[in-house]
């Protein structure tokens, strides 16, 4: 696993109408309902715990699982990573490429969310300064 020199959230913002959002919709919709929207939550806690991405590694997945304790399945995580990568939840060109689970909306949830005065950058795959990346 490449190592992520951000800085982990304890916590990280939500919008208030996170389920009005037409892709947290279309996920529920072409998915299973609020399971894949609560798989979706699972995977950014793990993502905002590790800074701003997340590598997709077994490692990880079977943390995942182990965290929710049966709550789902490897098919159904598998499931929602795809449809979330098709939905633009996530970066399907920079996933593709290095397996790396991140978007613009999540890279500026991140430099909002980042507790203290000094403001951490955003180094890696950045996608907020990258407008052909956009996700």
């Amino acid at each position: 696993m490449k190592k992520n020199s951000t800085k982990e959230l304890d916590y990280f913002l939500m919008k208030t109408d996170f389920f009005n959002e037409m892709s947290v919709r279309k996920l529920c919709y072409h998915g299973d309902g609020a399971q894949s929207a609560a798989i979706f939550i699972t995977i950014l806690c793990f993502l905002y715990k590790n800074g701003y991405y997340i590598e997709d590694t077994e490692e990880i997945r079977s943390k995942m699982l182990q965290k929710v304790d049966g709550t789902f399945t490897s098919e159904e995580l598998q499931e929602t990573i795809q449809l979330s990568l098709e939905i633009g939840l996530f970066n399907k060109e920079l996933y593709e490429n290095e397996r790396i689970l991140t978007s613009r909306d999540i890279q500026e949830c991140y430099l909002i969310s980042h507790p203290g005065r000094k403001k951490p950058e955003i180094t890696m795959y950045n996608l907020i300064n990258n407008t052909e990346n956009e996700a």
